[in-house]
């Protein structure tokens, strides 16, 4: 391998083609999308959501808030921009942030093969149980030893309030239909 195809400077004269490559390295990183969509961490979302929705509701989670509640976990503007209390109405919240609802259609659809694969993972190892078509979470106990980023946390944190708060919106059709979304 030589020093052009490894992403070593080939010559320090300032001149634009100082890199002529990406660092091999660079390529191994996944990026926030791919971090974020990795079947591992969406099935701890659901995880966090299913549990979320049987504390609220002491049901399991219908399995098709799988698909509304990972596009509100990780969309980062609709996250932060959802209530504190579990008691306002999803309706009345998306009448007063109507841009989050105008783009969630195409987010919902764009997320949806991840959910289909953090489903397949969090059933594999034990994340999330199922009976008939509903969903429970069985997140893991977070330890001090594997400490989470600030997202990741809240990321989580929200997943869990989305699953409790959708879980008392109503029927899952009534709640796709809130967030003009079609099964």
């Amino acid at each position: 391998m030589d020093c052009e195809s490894a992403g070593i400077p080939i010559s320090g004269n300032g001149s634009k083609s100082y890199w002529r490559t990406v660092s091999p390295l660079e390529h191994a990183r996944p990026t926030e999308r791919e971090a974020l969509l990795n079947p591992v961490f969406v099935a701890l979302v659901l995880a966090n959501a299913a549990a979320g929705h049987t504390r609220r509701t002491e049901r399991p989670m219908p399995l098709g808030l799988c698909f509304l509640t990972v596009p509100i976990a990780l969309h980062a503007p609709t996250r932060a921009a959802l209530p504190r209390k579990v008691t306002t109405k999803p309706g009345s919240w998306l009448e007063k942030h109507p841009l989050l609802r105008a783009g969630f259609a195409a987010r919902a659809r764009a997320t949806a093969p991840a959910v289909r694969a953090g489903l397949r993972e969090g059933l594999r190892a034990g994340a999330l149980g199922v009976s008939g078509d509903c969903i429970s979470g069985k997140p893991p106990r977070r330890r001090a030893a594997v400490p989470l980023s600030e997202e990741t946390d809240e990321i989580l944190k929200r997943a869990e309030f989305a699953g409790g708060w959708l879980g008392l919106a109503g029927s899952p059709v009534g709640i796709y239909a809130m967030w003009r979304v079609r099964p």
